[in-house]
């Protein structure tokens, strides 16, 4: 991406390989991500927003992050890091395993009834 003062939503778009409908419900998904408004309504990026947009990409399509649990990393990002937030995702995966463990002891006990 050539370097400017202020990129327009439709070169990010280009550049991230997204359609500019992404972009816009990022921004009303994730507060961080909030361009300032040119006069007829274009979005104005700087340099720090397009990373920030480009770090929101990387989540969702090559971490296989949910919108939500982007919203997580990014508003635990300065606070916590990264092993906190993956072992939070181990204790979920914990958690699961342990309803399944029940959900088939319940299957069984209702098939010996």
């Amino acid at each position: 991406m050539k370097k400017k003062l202020y990129y327009y939503i439709g070169e990010i778009a280009d550049d991230l390989g997204v359609p500019t409908h992404n972009i816009r419900y990022w921004e009303k998904e994730l507060p961080e991500l909030a361009p300032k408004t040119r006069v007829g309504g274009k979005r104005a990026y700087k340099k720090a927003d397009v990373d920030k947009l480009k770090e929101v990409f990387d989540l969702l399509h090559n971490k296989k992050f949910t919108i939500e649990g982007a919203k997580k990393y990014l508003k635990n990002k300065g606070e916590t890091n990264l092993f906190s937030f993956e072992e939070e995702v181990v204790n979920k995966k914990d958690d699961i395993s342990s309803i399944k463990e029940d959900v088939l002891k319940i299957i069984e006990f209702v098939k010996n009834y």
